[in-house]
């Protein structure tokens, strides 16, 4: 999926789905996932937040079935 701006509730709701899909089919097929996700915090600052926020989510590949 490539990055893109998300500018009307049709489109979050068209990345929920997609994200549903991918992380259902990698549950599937026993791939595991993990996230990290982080607030994004004023400059030189650990309390303030500035309103940002951070989403990194792997899925493993697809192990392979010939070995």
């Amino acid at each position: 999926m490539p990055q893109a701006v998300i500018a009307t509730t049709a489109a979050i709701d068209n990345l929920m789905s997609a994200l549903r899909r991918r992380l259902e089919a990698a549950l599937q097929n026993g791939q595991r996932v993990s996230c990290f996700a982080r607030e994004g915090m004023k400059r030189d600052s650990f309390t303030e937040p500035d309103g940002s926020f951070d989403f990194n989510m792997t899925i493993e590949a697809k192990r392979s079935t010939w070995t």
